[in-house]
């Protein structure tokens, strides 16, 4: 690659050409890859675009074979496009709207994997893929020399073309006397030469040592660092951990289910406190109950009291508290309260 940019140099005498491109074409345009002649396939419609990318290609060293410069006038036979495609390392496929609606363009992709050859894929719109094609990525074709610099990234990446025997079984069968209606020639090829069933290898997609080969995605994350292999298995070991919990917690379940839930369940509680008089002095041998328990205590010297009886959890209940010579004192308490205050007042 760097003795044609030499030449390249040499020939044009025009420095100014190439030393305009960002460093880093530079560094690409002196890449040394396997890979120097593609075949370009396009819809017609598309050719301005096409042009200006074959241009730029050419200019870094690559030979580009286009139907316009390579075919005489009324030669589009399937045989001598066949032929094309097999002579070059690689077809790169333009793909659009328009070229979606081409059935030579369809051919010509199908020849290219029915012979083996690698494909590199540039999209011009949002035209979704055929589904042989939809699993491998595709270069935006409208981003100049962003364009440009991922297909240079691109080429080394291609596999090498399959034997000239398979090739030439192949084209054994497209016709080279008359032309026939692409759509027929790619019925025939697909059946006899292009194989259902995918396989994935690295940026490669196979079906019977047929290659189809995907350009570097941008932003893609690097391999997997220590780092994050411990954050997988810590939150592995977090799932884990989870399930025996669940797991733990089962008898706790069956128990709930059985006798119902804890709040439903009765429970041995307490309710006590004090009951005061006015000069907040402990009043003994007060009658404290509790009618819906059928609970009743009598306070000591110092006023205190205490029940205790079975209740589901913070029941709520009345309490009733009454002496000779004072006004009965009725207040709302929670069963498992253990520092009530009652004032009650002489009559």
């Amino acid at each position: 690659m760097g003795a044609r940019l030499a030449g390249h140099l040499t020939s044009t005498g025009n420095r100014q050409q190439v030393l305009r491109f960002p460093a880093l074409l530079q560094e690409l345009y002196t890449y040394e890859h396997p890979v120097s002649t593609l075949f370009l396939s396009y819809a017609r419609a598309d050719l301005d675009q096409v042009v200006a990318l074959a241009r730029d290609l050419e200019a870094r060293g690559l030979r580009v074979w286009r139907d316009q410069d390579n075919l005489y006038s009324g030669q589009r036979w399937p045989k001598a496009i066949g032929e094309a495609i097999a002579g070059q390392e690689a077809l790169l496929l333009m793909w659009s709207q328009r070229a979606a609606q081409s059935p030579w363009v369809e051919w010509e992709w199908t020849t290219a994997l029915a012979l083996h050859k690698p494909l590199l894929l540039c999209h011009l719109d949002a035209t979704p893929f055929p589904p042989s094609l939809r699993a491998v990525h595709s270069i935006p074709g409208d981003e100049g020399e962003t364009t440009l610099r991922r297909l240079l990234e691109a080429l080394p990446t291609l596999p090498r073309p399959a034997s000239l025997e398979h090739q030439q079984e192949v084209l054994a069968t497209l016709p080279s006397t008359a032309p026939a209606t692409p759509e027929a020639l790619t019925q025939t090829l697909r059946s006899r030469f292009v194989q259902p069933g995918w396989q994935v290898g690295g940026n490669v997609y196979q079906a019977t040592a047929m290659h189809i080969t995907m350009a570097p995605a941008p932003g893609l994350p690097p391999p997997r660092g220590w780092l994050e292999t411990w954050y997988a298995w810590a939150a592995l070991l977090v799932a884990l951990l989870t399930v025996l919990a669940l797991a733990l917690d089962v008898p706790g379940k069956v128990q709930e289910l059985w006798y119902g839930p804890a709040a439903a369940r009765l429970v041995l509680q307490p309710l006590a406190g004090v009951v005061w008089d006015e000069q907040r002095r402990g009043l003994a041998g007060v009658e404290v109950f509790v009618p819906e328990l059928h609970l009743t205590a009598i306070t000591d010297t110092r006023g205190a009291f205490s029940l205790q009886a079975p209740a589901t959890h913070e029941r709520a209940v009345r309490l009733i508290a009454r002496k000779s010579g004072f006004a009965p004192r009725t207040i709302d308490a929670t069963m498992g309260t253990t520092n009530l205050q009652l004032n009650m007042r002489a009559e």
